[in-house]
């Protein structure tokens, strides 16, 4: 009955049992769930979500990319999908891409597409460009590429730059090059 007790604290106590290893390993022994209560729990707060999404993707990522992609729309699943990209973007920033694809757009989406491709071209600028020049929207892609120019200036600022150069509008492609050049005076 751990998780009956648990669901009883007060909302002060509640971020306290994330840290015990048993309650952890209870939600983690029914994924599906441990989220549908969460959704149904006023007192479990993001930082609790992004830690059972932490462990979930840690355990099985392929099966918490189902799961969460089959949620409902409405306000939880936005609310999940936001703590997943958060999740994935130091780990995996395709499951970040993945998870940020499926909020609304808006900044916080933007935000997190341009952290994801940022990481990305650290790890894999061309497959990350390949993406980039796909996205339909011109004004998304546009800050995608930017972002994917800043992140590749990490390891390959002259190619940067390149990238930079392909950017439509003026004035991201002049904030790129700003970006690219701090980076890369900080390097050399």
């Amino acid at each position: 009955n751990m998780l009956e007790i648990v669901q009883q604290l007060p909302p002060q106590l509640m971020g306290y049992t994330f840290a015990v290893p048993a309650v952890r390993e209870r939600l983690l022994a029914d994924p599906p769930a441990a989220l549908a209560w969460m959704s149904a729990h006023p007192n479990v707060a993001n930082s609790q979500l992004f830690t059972f999404l932490h462990d979930w993707g840690q355990k099985n990522q392929d099966e918490m990319s189902q799961y969460l992609v089959s949620l409902p729309d409405g306000e939880w699943k936005k609310i999940v999908m936001g703590s997943a990209a958060g999740q994935a973007l130091s780990q995996d920033p395709v499951y970040a891409i993945a998870y940020a694809r499926q909020m609304d757009a808006g900044q916080p989406q933007t935000s997190l597409l341009q952290i994801a491709a940022a990481n990305w071209a650290r790890q894999n600028p061309d497959v990350a460009m390949q993406w980039a020049s796909q996205i339909s929207d011109p004004a998304l892609r546009d800050q995608m590429i930017g972002a994917i120019a800043v992140g590749y200036a990490d390891t390959a600022p002259m190619q940067s730059m390149q990238l930079a150069g392909q950017l439509s509008s003026d004035r991201m492609a002049d904030q790129t090059m700003t970006d690219i050049a701090w980076k890369w005076a900080m390097q050399d």
